[in-house]
């Protein structure tokens, strides 16, 4: 038993290394899955806002909606929308880019590149905690003009 004392140890720093490996896994795919969460949050309501108020740019609601959260770097999001005037265009891709005008369908395209906090990933794994979601939805009628 004598030459066994410096076993415990060892073994102890090996499994505490390989525990807290998997305690800052966790809590980075925790931060990862809340920033999804607020990501998206984000991105409904600006869609929201933008098809109410097409002359506003995309861009400028971007900084709008995400420069309070210090979870989410607002640099890392890109927006892109596309506007169809019927679902035929839509489905035969023949839309214009932007938020086009009453009633027209738009497809918004957001990209979130999630920086890890802990530098335990390369750049190459990197590319895995990319998020990115779509929203189709319709552009409110203008109804000063009566345009249905």
């Amino acid at each position: 038993m004598r030459n066994q004392k410096g076993v415990y140890s060892v073994e102890f720093a090996m499994s505490f290394l390989i525990l807290l490996s998997i305690v800052f896994l966790a809590i980075e795919v925790s931060r990862f899955m809340l920033s999804r969460a607020i990501v998206d949050l984000k991105f409904r309501e600006m869609v929201m806002e933008q098809r109410t108020n097409t002359t506003t740019p995309i861009a400028s609601l971007i900084q709008q909606y995400f420069s309070d959260n210090a979870l989410v770097n607002e640099k890392q999001i890109e927006i892109t929308a596309r506007a169809c005037q019927n679902i035929n265009a839509y489905l035969s891709s023949a839309c214009s880019q932007g938020t086009g005008f009453a009633q027209d369908i738009v497809e918004y395209h957001l990209s979130y590149q999630y920086n890890p906090f802990i530098p335990m990933f390369t750049e190459e794994m990197n590319k895995y905690w990319r998020y990115e979601s779509y929203l189709i939805t319709r552009n409110e009628p203008d109804f000063e003009v009566s345009q249905w």
